[in-house]
């Protein structure tokens, strides 16, 4: 990657206590720069099916447009949208319009991420100076925080995690300035953060963790909230009554009153026993994945009483995910802290003296990630890494799950197969073993990659396949293995051909009468 502005970025990256002097740098270049990469890598990437929860997001924008987009039809009924949000749809609707569901929630994903890297710029000028940090700080700010192959994932994944990230560090940064600012935007600052709330919300219920981290965060500035509230009490109030909107917002969601989101659906998502040790370890990896050698500077890591806010906020969040069912495969529920982290790091970086040890560690780390950015997000490098590394480091619901040109190269070459094997007007028997019910359901057939000309019965399991005249397919979806009946010919390691003559024939139940003629010493009937 090429990036603007490299003689600013070294000045700034040897820049360290000592007198070193310090030159202007171009973080909005830089910043263009990342937003470019992540915009090529979704438009090289454009033809690859979607997969896994970006299915569920095709089929609630198809459950909008069937009722006309009135979000208030679809979006309170937990039936129609799986127990997610319907605002990623809704916000993907006039790309969807524009290049199709495949390509159109891609495109939406890429906004969503080119949103959260603008969101960790304004972040980065808002707390520098609590870090000791400062506008020269910029670009390798964003290159720490930015350059990995999960951010990277993000641009084209057709997920709506990246907006969820930029409403969580955007709401800090407003909450900040409605607590610490004295200026007369008052009313604009409150609307605005309440509107990146609700709107963060309705994107993605993960939004609730906004509340305790705010309210750690009043708690932790609680002098400065009252200094506020004695020069500005419109301020405080405005603030006050901000929460109590949202808090009303989620409370009517929670009891299913709520026409754009309903929590009911949510409940008990955290019942499941988690394997924290497993969640630990996937934190690990999260960051070796973000910050590659850069982790060597973890001793130098020091927290400091004027920063160590962050630090707080940072445990708070991993800790909420990290006792999430889901949390061992999900590296990616941790994006959201890297801006928070990232100050950390690039603060431990400016503590190195030996300027050749900073220009090789900058060196090592521009090379690795960058390599690591196309590995997992170019399928020729992504194939290059897999025939030289262990399968498993890259099988789906791993550690690197989050990382899934593998699943999506997979799902292309089993949607291929059936297309080019099974016949026009054949029956084929869908097979996902997977979960929210019947969700992704007809997708792949709306958006054109499956041939419109095959009859397609959608399936749970081999129970629900029922014989008839003739021959029919079955096709076994990824993620879950196959498990196909006795009989069956296979075709390709996921799709079988079935012959009814060819099948087992199961035994015919028989009355009570049928038996007692065929009981030892039944005589036969004479006609």
């Amino acid at each position: 990657m090429t990036l603007p502005a490299a003689d600013a970025t070294e000045s700034t990256l040897s820049a360290a206590p000592g007198g070193v002097r310090r030159h202007p740098s171009h973080p909005v270049a830089l910043l263009a720069s990342i937003v470019g990469l992540g915009a090529l890598l979704t438009f090289i990437n454009r033809d690859l099916p979607i997969v896994r929860n970006a299915l569920l997001y095709a089929q609630i924008h198809h459950h909008l447009v069937e009722h006309g987009m009135r979000l208030w039809q679809v979006c309170g009924d937990p039936q129609l949208v799986f127990n997610k949000a319907c605002g990623f749809p809704a916000l993907a609707a006039p790309l969807i319009a524009l290049f199709g569901m495949n390509v159109g929630l891609k495109w939406a994903s890429c906004i969503g991420t080119a949103l959260f890297v603008y969101a960790c710029f304004v972040f980065f000028r808002r707390f520098n100076a609590r870090f000791g940090l400062d506008e020269a700080d910029l670009p390798l700010e964003l290159l720490v925080c930015c350059l990995n192959p999960l951010v990277a994932y993000q641009f084209w994944s057709a997920y709506p995690d990246s907006l969820f990230y930029a409403g969580l560090i955007f709401s800090l940064v407003l909450l900040d300035r409605l607590v610490m600012d004295r200026d007369r935007s008052d009313l604009r600052l409150a609307l605005g953060y309440l509107a990146v709330f609700l709107v963060s919300l309705i994107v993605k219920p993960g939004a609730l963790v906004f509340f305790p981290l705010h309210a750690v965060y009043l708690w932790w500035y609680r002098g400065e909230v009252a200094h506020a509230f004695a020069e500005r009490p419109r301020r405080i109030v405005l603030l006050a009554a901000t929460f109590a909107l949202a808090l009303a917002f989620v409370g009517l969601a929670t009891i299913g009153w709520n026409p754009l989101v309903n929590l009911q659906g949510n409940e008990g998502q955290y019942d499941g026993v988690v394997a924290y040790m497993r969640s630990v370890k996937q934190v690990a990896v999260f960051l070796a994945l973000s910050f590659g050698v850069l982790l060597f500077l973890a001793p130098l890591i020091r927290v400091h009483a004027g920063d160590a806010l962050w630090f707080v906020l940072i445990v708070i969040y991993a800790h909420i995910f990290m006792v999430y069912p889901g949390a061992p495969y999900n590296a990616r529920y941790y994006v959201a802290i890297l801006p928070l982290a990232t100050m950390y790091v690039v603060r431990a970086f400016r503590e190195l003296t030996w300027a050749a040890l900073r220009r090789t560690a900058l060196a090592m780390f521009l090379a690795t990630n960058a390599i690591a950015v196309l590995a997992f997000n170019e399928r020729t490098a992504f194939r290059g890494l897999t025939a030289y590394l262990p399968p498993s480091w890259f099988e789906e619901f791993t550690y690197t799950d989050c990382l899934r040109m593998g699943a999506h190269l997979t799902m292309q070459a089993s949607l291929a197969a059936v297309n080019e094997q099974v016949p026009p007007g054949a029956k084929l028997y869908y097979v996902s073993a997977y979960y929210y019910g019947s969700g992704g359901e007809g997708v792949y057939q709306d958006a054109g990659l499956l041939r419109g000309n095959l009859e397609i019965q959608y399936a749970k399991d081999t129970s629900a396949v029922k014989e008839g005249a003739g021959d029919f397919y079955v096709f076994f979806s990824p993620p879950a293995p196959p498990h196909p009946r006795p009989g069956f010919e296979e075709l390709t390691p996921r799709l079988f051909r079935a012959n009814p003559g060819l099948l087992p024939k199961r035994s015919r139940k028989i009355s009570s009468s049928e038996a007692a003629d065929k009981a030892p010493g039944a005589t036969m009937s004479q006609p």
